[in-house]
């Protein structure tokens, strides 16, 4: 799990069995990785994703009544880079 810029995310693996979920940022969070690199004392969160086609009204849709981002599933990116910082999250 991982709290930044107001929101709380989870990988997927671990909102497999519940109810409701927030591993996704037009991608799925497979894993929250934390480096720590000699001579800083904090460490650098990355996202691993699978990449999505954040293109509005071809890759994604907003639901009108409710205002939610619905993610066509089959736009999977693979030749980007997956790693994502969580400060760039929105």
């Amino acid at each position: 799990m991982y709290f930044i810029n107001g929101y709380k995310f989870h990988t997927k693996l671990w909102s497999a069995e519940r109810k409701t979920t927030n591993y996704g940022v037009h991608d799925i969070i497979d894993h929250i990785y934390e480096l720590k690199y000699k001579g800083l004392s904090k460490k650098i969160p990355l996202f691993y994703c699978t990449l999505f086609d954040a293109t509005p009204n071809s890759g994604t849709m907003i639901h009108s009544q409710y205002n939610i981002v619905e993610v066509k599933m089959s736009g999977k990116y693979s030749s980007y880079d997956p790693f994502i910082l969580p400060q760039k999250v929105r």
